[in-house]
C-alpha cells in the first residue's frame, strides 16, 4: 500500500511495520550535491535513530531526495518523520546558509509485507545512485548505507563524526 504522507497532517502511522519512504526537497532543489549537506543528515538520521527507536535498513541520498527503508520501534511513523525533516532542515539550512522550507511537505511511503518486498526496496536503494547517472556501480557511491551507520562507517567511506 503507497499513501502520500504529510507531517503537516497529524496521523499515528503505526510502529514495528517497515516502512519504504522517499522525502523530497521543496522545488527539488538539489541539497544533496553538497558534501557538510550529506554529513549534516546522516549525523541527525543516527541521533534520531537512536532516539527515537528505529531500526534503518537502507538509506541513500539522492541530490534531491532520500530513499529510507526503516522499521520504526519505540515511535510511530508520523512522529520520527516530523523530527527527522525538522531538525534535518535547521542543520542543513545552517551549514549551506540557507533560509526556509527545506522539505516538500509530502513524504511518500509504502508499507513493506514481505521479506521479497524488503528485499526488492533495497534493491531498489542501492541502484538508485547507478540509475540515476550517478555512478557506474553502486558501491562507489558515498550516500548510500545502512545498519552500519550505528557501528561506523566501512572503510572507505566519508566519516560521520559523532
Amino acid at each position: 500500500m503507497s499513501r502520500h504522507f504529510s507531517n503537516r497532517r497529524r496521523r499515528s502511522i503505526e510502529p514495528f511495520r517497515t516502512y519504504f519512504l522517499t522525502c523530497s526537497f521543496k522545488g527539488r532543489m538539489k541539497a544533496f550535491q553538497d558534501e557538510i549537506a550529506c554529513i549534516a543528515y546522516l549525523l541527525v538520521l543516527r541521533r534520531m535513530i537512536f532516539t527515537m527507536n528505529v531500526e534503518l535498513h537502507g538509506y541513500v541520498l539522492m541530490p534531491n531526495h532520500v530513499h529510507l527503508l526503516i522499521t520504526p520501534k519505540g515511535c510511530n511513523l508520523s512522529q520520527f518523520l516530523f523530527r527527522l525533516q525538522g531538525t534535518s532542515a535547521r542543520y542543513i539550512n545552517r551549514v549551506l546558509r540557507w533560509h526556509g522550507q527545506l522539505w516538500d511537505h509530502y513524504c511518500y511511503d509504502r508499507i513493506l509485507q514481505t521479506e521479497n518486498e524488503r528485499a526488492a526496496a533495497l534493491h531498489y536503494i542501492h541502484q538508485n545512485p547507478v540509475k540515476g547517472g550517478l555512478v557506474t556501480h553502486a558501491e562507489n557511491y558515498p550516500w548510500i548505507g545502512g545498519e552500519e551507520l550505528f557501528h561506523g562507517a566501512p572503510e572507505g567511506s566519508p566519516t560521520i563524526p559523532v
